[in-house]
């Protein structure tokens, strides 16, 4: 009842023994016939790979419903709901239990107003506040060094015409599209 190596020790009337080869026994459960190959909540984009122990017979499912064509060892979820694999194996189907895959959404790109602002003074930025986005401010809209994080940016004395790129980010740490 328990997963090892197991072999047959018999005793002949006269006393001798012989053994059996040695055999490895897996127990299989539901519980361990899929396995996520990484985080369930993700941000939208993303993706995890499922995988069944079984090499073949495997059938996916999506909200109990078999994806077509899925049967493969291994299947990359990357919509929010409940996954499982049925597999057939010695004539009847088994089947994992369900894992549940989160994927959240990201915010939408921030909005700010261009601001002026007289040569040497500092201004504060803002965007449009959105309830449960915290805000990041960078100086380049693709990677670049982030300057402050928060909903009113200070900005260091403006010397020369100067853009800064706002990025809103989720409760669940999911950035903006753009910035």
């Amino acid at each position: 009842s328990a997963t090892g190596n197991y072999s047959v020790v018999t005793t002949a009337s006269n006393g001798c023994t012989s053994s059996s080869a040695i055999v490895q026994v897996t127990i299989i459960s539901s519980s361990t016939i899929l396995t996520a190959q990484g985080v369930t909540s993700f941000c939208d984009g993303g993706s995890v790979v499922l995988s069944s122990i079984f090499s073949s017979g495997n059938q996916w499912f999506y909200e109990g419903m078999p994806l077509p064509g899925e049967t493969a060892q291994q299947y990359t979820a990357r919509d929010s709901g409940w996954y499982y694999v049925g597999v057939w194996v010695n004539n009847s189907w088994m089947y994992s239990d369900s894992v549940l895959i989160k994927v959240y959404s990201a915010p939408e790109v921030p909005m700010a107003n261009d601001t002026v602002a007289c040569k040497g003074s500092s201004i504060v930025l803002s965007p449009v506040i959105v309830s449960g986005v915290s805000y990041r401010w960078y100086d380049s809209a693709f990677n670049g060094t982030l300057l402050y994080s928060g909903t009113q940016f200070p900005t260091p004395p403006i010397i020369a015409n100067t853009t800064y790129y706002v990025e809103a980010v989720s409760i669940n740490g999911c950035p903006s599209a753009g910035r």
